[in-house]
């Protein structure tokens, strides 16, 4: 009756043995596929990437709010920002940002955490205003940036003093700044600086009085008195 009872025990064991190295195998694989499916190649970017603070013209409005884009071109194998803009803080208020595209805005996690859509950042002492970006799950990509120019925000700002600005006009200059970083997967949690990159500066011009008035008249001349004409300055 023992050697009968050890017997089946020991068959027994075996058997459960099986079951859990089936088991632990299929998790392995399981697990395996799971990372497979957020693998990243970290491959650097193709070539240039390029920044710009563009232009804008405006006239001294009664709203106070000028709004400028940033963009941006051939983005791609990007992972992470740290980008630095500096605007005239003297005379000039920062008041909101807006993200336009979708690919900064993505909270996704993978094996190597959640992704940290884009921050912009307002130091008003020093005037300055700091992008903040980080792709964790798959590569920084914008497939309509290859080649093309594209907004990725906009900034808007007013002049201090409004509406009792005295001088002919403001201009709010935009310059990047030297220590903005562009950054490429390096594999688990680390990145890689990126050099190849252009850094245009824009700025924003708003003119308040100016030195030559064209006005224009449509119809020049009326049949009756009372007849009206559009006047454009």
């Amino acid at each position: 009756m023992k050697k009968f009872t050890g017997k089946f025990l020991n068959g027994g064991s075996r058997s459960a043995l099986r079951i859990l190295r089936a088991i632990a195998l299929g998790l392995v694989a399981l697990l395996w596929t799971h990372t497979v499916s957020y693998a990243q190649t970290c491959e650097p970017p193709t070539g240039t990437v390029y920044f710009y603070a563009d232009n804008l013209d405006a006239c001294y409005d009664g709203d106070n709010l000028y709004t400028v884009t940033v963009s941006l071109k051939d983005f791609h194998n990007v992972d992470s920002l740290n980008l630095l803009l500096d605007y005239d803080e003297v005379y000039w208020k920062f008041e909101s940002a807006k993200v336009l595209l979708t690919e900064f805005k993505s909270t996704s996690s993978g094996p190597n955490g959640a992704n940290k859509p884009m921050r912009i950042v307002d130091n008003s002492t020093s005037g300055q205003l700091n992008f903040l970006w980080t792709e964790k799950v798959t590569r920084g990509r914008i497939p309509s940036s290859v080649g093309n120019k594209v907004a990725f925000a906009e900034l808007t700002f007013s002049l201090k003093n409004f509406p009792n600005n005295t001088l002919p006009s403001y201009i709010n200059n935009l310059s990047w700044l030297t220590g903005s970083k562009v950054l490429y997967c390096g594999g688990g949690l680390n990145y890689n600086v990126w050099n190849n990159v252009t850094y245009t500066n824009g700025k924003i011009t708003t003119n308040i009085s100016y030195t030559t008035v064209n006005v224009s008249v449509t119809p020049q001349v009326l049949d009756c008195p009372g007849d009206k004409a559009l006047v454009t300055v």
